[in-house]
């Protein structure tokens, strides 16, 4: 899964499209993209354009993490994920990544309900992930958790972000455009969480100025496969976020909500605001 981007003045359009891709990487004057196939066992979601000169900062070997923490530095609970027919035993053998989760009864409300006919993981009746297996589950109860306290942050210090058309639901070839406001002299971070877990960094990239001179930010999103519930997330500040932004750039295409979270709560400064913004597509 990738995304590809184009500069506009407006800002950069993405455009949504299935493939496997592993790197970017750009001659003087020019880019070309390089396609083999995964890397890892991770599911790649992401291709960004590199200015000249510019290298594509390195995944490392995963390493031990604390405790998935929210916004008060208490660990966050527990996602509840119960499978659809009822047969809790489909879950048998699944290990956390960064989350914990509990399996439950359909019955139970849970948090996630994952069906394993449709190959759907849903929130209530909103689909958040399509073509899911038993083996991808644990990348969407990351993205649960961390989207969960990444809202608890936002309630306290917000950073208004706007979408236009307001439609609930998006299809094919829909374009959105997202709107962080009130950012001028302020720097921000803007990157996004899709409904598998797989996080892209989104602003800044490449030669793009870490400190903004317009009131309002646009990114224009073309909406194509894959399909789901993504969320994009913007932190602001009066100052650089370097660390921020440097860290959601190494683990941008990978299955890292649970390591995105962290990064927010270690590494934005007192005066962030935060964002957030949903994007639901169908087929």
């Amino acid at each position: 899964m990738t995304v590809a981007c184009r500069r506009l003045s407006a800002g950069p359009v993405l455009h949504l499209f299935t493939t496997s891709v592993l790197a970017a990487c750009c001659l003087a004057g020019g880019m070309f993209v390089v396609l083999t196939t995964g890397i890892a066992s991770e599911k790649t979601r992401g291709v960004r354009l590199l200015n000249p000169g510019e290298e594509m900062a390195p995944i490392g070997p995963t390493r031990a993490e604390p405790p998935l923490a929210g916004p008060i530095g208490a660990p966050v609970a527990a996602i509840r994920i119960a499978v659809a027919d009822g047969q809790s035993g489909k879950l048998d053998g699944m290990i956390a990544r960064d989350a914990p989760f509990e399996i439950v009864a359909p019955a139970a409300n849970p948090d996630l309900t994952w069906d394993p006919t449709s190959h759907t993981t849903s929130m209530g009746q909103t689909i958040i992930a399509y073509k899911v297996e038993q083996s991808d589950l644990p990348a969407v109860i990351d993205r649960t958790a961390a989207v969960r306290a990444l809202k608890d942050l936002s309630a306290s210090k917000p950073q208004v972000m706007r979408v236009n058309p307001s439609a609930e639901t998006r299809h094919r070839g829909d374009k959105v455009e997202i709107d962080v406001e009130t950012v001028a002299n302020r720097s921000l971070v803007l990157f996004n969480i899709a409904g598998d877990g797989t996080v892209q960094a989104l602003y800044p990239l490449g030669s793009d100025p870490h400190v903004l001179d317009a009131r309002t930010y646009r990114l224009t999103v073309q909406i194509r496969e894959p399909f789901g519930t993504d969320v994009l997330v913007a932190v602001s500040a009066a100052q650089p976020m370097d660390q921020l932004e440097q860290g959601i750039r190494q683990i941008s295409r990978f299955h890292s909500a649970g390591q995105a979270l962290r990064l927010v709560t270690a590494a934005a400064p007192p005066d962030a605001r935060i964002g957030l913004v949903t994007l639901s597509s169908v087929p």
